[in-house]
This record gives structure tokens, C-alpha cells and sequence, in this order.
């Protein structure tokens, strides 16, 4: 690591004229806290031999290690519930945009343009493609969630090991409450591959409130 610069800027009062100047930036430092000691004790010589934060870098060097296992669920994938639904497939009632900002009192499905379909490899590497949940106003002295779906059946939502679940917006209560505004990005490029949707020019989009709607309203400007 580089000192720290708070140590380096002669207007801070840690400042100090007479540092050894081989310390400055950008030279990297490995710090030892082993006090330089040339005829080190028994205790010198343990911190010196073991408490090197360059040390942290790599843990064989703290002399210890983990043992090697599988994790199954780094190469696990959701579920989809029905592969390749389109927009104009659902049957629940939609909330055209020109209705936002409103009330999420209730389950809200709309449907949502895409700005371009059927994008290459390349494209989708550059740059992922995201559903931007606008404008959510609630009292963060609150518990406040809502759970985000695509292209789902409402009428019975999908669970989190199905692809149909896009994310979940939450705010836990805090002490000192007040009126908050956000908004929530959810990547999908995945999700549409995995639903085999990638082409289609709009999706549909639920948000369905967790929380309780009438003492704990949240507000959404847009999708």
C-alpha cells in the first residue's frame, strides 16, 4: 500500500517534515511491525515474521488455508416457469406508463419498451441491459419491500429460484425517519436469454408490494 494522504500533504496537522523521504508516493509499502529492532526479541520476532499487512494479500503467508470443496450454486442457474412469453401474451389487467407516479397499493403490471432487441455478444459484454424502477419515494423509519417480475404469471408470482424473478427493492426501518427517493437498477440481460425473450420488443413488468401498502406506502415515479 501507498501512504496514506493525510501523511503526505504538508497542510494536514499529521504532516511531518522530517518522514523518510523512500516513504513518500508512489513508492509501496510493506508494513512491518516489528519496530526495526536489530537484535529482535522472541516477541519482535513474531510480529516481524507474522504481522506484515502485505501478508493479508495472501493468506498461505498467514499460514493457514481453506479447505477445498465445491460450491455448487456459483455455476447454478433459476428456473424459468415458461420459456419464451411475450407481452402481448398476458391476460392480467396493465397499467399503461401515463399513469406513473402512483401508489403501490396493489400488484402493478405494465408493459415496458425496450431500447433495442436482439443485441450481439459483443454488445451485451460492453454494456448490460437494465429495468430502472423510477423514483421511489417512502419513509425509511419504515419496513418497506416490493419484488420485481418479468414477463411472470401474476396471478401467482414466481419464487426467487425462478428466472421469472428479476430482484426485490427493500428498506429496513431506521431510527431516525424521514422521506426518502431512490430508484432501483436490476440487470436482465441474462434473464431475457434464459427465457428465450431476447428478441421481443417490450416486456412485461410486475411489482408486487411485500410490505404493508397502507401504513408503509411507497411511491413509484416510473419504470
Amino acid at each position: 500500500m501507498q501512504m496514506l494522504y493525510i501523511f503526505t500533504d504538508p497542510k494536514s496537522p499529521l504532516y511531518d517534515q522530517f518522514r523518510d523521504q523512500n516513504h513518500q508516493p508512489p513508492t509501496l509499502l510493506d508494513l512491518d511491525y516489528g519496530a526495526g529492532d536489530p537484535n529482535p526479541t522472541i516477541a519482535n520476532q513474531l510480529y516481524s515474521s507474522n504481522l506484515r499487512v502485505i501478508d493479508c494479500l495472501d493468506n498461505t503467508g498467514l499460514r493457514y488455508t481453506y479447505q477445498n470443496v465445491e460450491i455448487p450454486w456459483l455455476e447454478s442457474k433459476p428456473i424459468p416457469r415458461r420459456l419464451g412469453k411475450k407481452a402481448a401474451e398476458t391476460k392480467t389487467a396493465l397499467t399503461p406508463i401515463t399513469a406513473f407516479p402512483l401508489v403501490l397499493d396493489k400488484t402493478m403490471v405494465t408493459v415496458v419498451s425496450r431500447p433495442k432487441k436482439s443485441r450481439s455478444r459483443k454488445e451485451k459484454e460492453e454494456e448490460d441491459e437494465v429495468l430502472v424502477i423510477e423514483g421511489i419515494e417512502y419513509d425509511n423509519g419504515k419496513f418497506v419491500k416490493f419484488d420485481v417480475f418479468i414477463n411472470d404469471d401474476v396471478e401467482i408470482p414466481s419464487k426467487p429460484e425462478n428466472t421469472e424473478f428479476a430482484g426485490s427493492f427493500v428498506n429496513v426501518s431506521h431510527k431516525h425517519a424521514k422521506k426518502s427517493k431512490t430508484r432501483l437498477i436490476l440487470g436482465i440481460t441474462e434473464l431475457l436469454e434464459d427465457l428465450e425473450t431476447d428478441g421481443d420488443d417490450s416486456i412485461v413488468v410486475a411489482l408486487v408490494p411485500r410490505s404493508n401498502t397502507i401504513s408503509d406506502p411507497v411511491v413509484t415515479s416510473g419504470v
